[in-house]
C-alpha cells in the first residue's frame, strides 16, 4: 500500500492533487487543518490530507494529468463512479462523523511586567549630559576680599564670562579692589590712598562633580581648579605733604584658585572660591621726604562668593 500526505488550501484542490498523484482509486485516510510559518502561528491555514492506494500508481504513457486510467483487466466489474464515488461513499460520511477541530489560537502575550529599576549612572569625567548638552556659557558676579595686594584687607568686586566644555573651562574676568588708605610709621598725617584693577584670562579643569557632566539639575556640586594671569594697574595718591603726587604701576600676577559651584536652580548657582598668587612686579610707592608708603606682599590671597548664571 502506498500512503501519501498532501497539503492544499481546500478540499477540492486537495482531491484534485490526490487523483493526479495516486489515481482514481485512492482512499482518504484522514484530514486536518494545519498552519505553516514560524511556530505555526503566522502561516496561512492549510488542509492536510492523508491518502492511500492499494498499488503504486504510475500514469500511463501519453495520458494527460488528471485523465482517468483504464481499469485493469481483473475479471471483476469496476467500481461504479470511480474516484468521486469513493469520496461520496466513504470520505464524506467519515468527515461528518469527525468532531470539528478548533484552530490553534496564538498564545496570549505575556503580562506586562514592571521595568527593573535603572542602575545609577557612573561618574566618568566627561560623558554626555542627560540634557544632551556638554557645552555651556556662564557669567558670574562675585564680591571679593583681598589680603596682601593693598596695604590693608581690601574689598572689591569680580566678574567673569566662561565657556565650559566638560571637563575644560575657558574664562575671562575682571577684578577691582576699592581704595585703601595707608600712613607712614611716625607720620600719621602722611600717607596715601591705593586701589587696583586687573583683567585676566584663565583656564580651569573640572576634576569632580556629583552629576553627569553637563547636567544642570538643582543641588549638583561642581569643583573647578583654575589658573589665571592678572594684568592690570595699581594706583596710589599721596596725602599729608606739601606737594602730594599720584602714580601707578603695572600689576602682573599669576593666580591658582579653586571654585565650588552649587546649582540652586537649572540656570542659577552659588559660587565660592579661594585663590593665591605671587606678584611678578612689586613696585614701591614713595612719598618724597617721607619714605615708602606701600609695596605689595610677595604672596597674596583672595576669597570670593557670589552668583552665577548659565545660558
Amino acid at each position: 500500500m502506498q500512503v501519501r500526505v498532501f497539503e492544499s488550501p481546500d478540499m477540492a484542490s486537495g482531491l484534485k492533487q490526490i487523483k493526479k498523484e495516486l489515481g482514481p482509486d485512492a482512499l482518504i485516510l484522514s484530514t486536518r487543518t494545519v498552519r505553516g510559518g514560524a511556530l505555526g502561528l503566522l502561516g496561512k491555514p492549510m488542509l492536510e490530507i492523508t491518502a492511500a492506494v492499494d498499488h503504486d500508481f504510475t500514469p500511463a504513457p501519453g495520458r494527460q494529468p488528471g485523465q482517468a486510467a483504464k481499469p485493469p483487466e481483473t475479471g471483476k466489474e469496476p467500481r461504479p463512479g470511480g474516484f468521486r464515488q469513493v469520496v461520496d461513499d466513504e470520505v464524506l460520511p467519515w468527515l461528518h462523523q469527525q468532531p470539528a477541530k478548533a484552530e490553534p489560537q496564538p498564545p496570549a502575550p505575556p503580562a506586562a511586567t514592571a521595568a527593573p529599576p535603572a542602575s545609577p549612572a557612573p561618574r566618568p569625567p566627561s560623558p554626555p549630559s542627560s540634557d544632551g548638552q556638554r557645552l555651556w556659557f556662564s557669567a558670574a558676579l562675585q564680591p571679593t576680599i583681598d589680603l596682601g595686594t593693598l596695604p590693608a584687607p581690601a574689598f572689591g568686586l569680580g566678574g567673569s564670562l566662561a565657556m565650559r566644555w566638560y571637563p575644560i573651562v575657558a574664562r575671562v574676568g575682571a577684578t577691582w579692589l576699592v581704595g585703601v588708605e595707608e600712613t607712614v610709621d611716625g607720620r600719621p598725617d602722611a600717607g596715601g590712598d591705593f586701589d587696583m584693577w586687573a583683567l585676566y584670562p584663565g583656564l580651569c579643569l573640572t576634576p569632580w562633580h556629583t552629576a553627569r557632566a553637563g547636567s544642570r539639575r538643582a543641588w549638583n556640586v561642581t569643583v573647578d581648579l583654575c589658573t589665571d594671569l592678572e594684568l592690570g594697574q595699581m594706583r596710589g595718591e599721596g596725602s599729608g605733604v606739601r606737594n602730594p603726587d599720584a602714580g601707578s604701576a603695572l600689576w602682573v600676577t599669576p593666580l591658582l584658585s579653586s571654585q565650588l559651584e552649587l546649582a540652586l536652580h537649572r540656570w542659577i548657582s552659588l559660587r565660592v572660591g579661594l585663590a593665591a598668587g605671587a606678584p611678578l612686579l612689586r613696585p614701591d610707592f614713595v612719598l618724597q621726604r617721607v619714605g615708602i608708603v606701600h609695596a605689595a606682599n610677595p604672596i597674596i590671597g583672595r576669597g570670593t562668593i557670589g552668583a552665577g548664571a548659565v545660558f
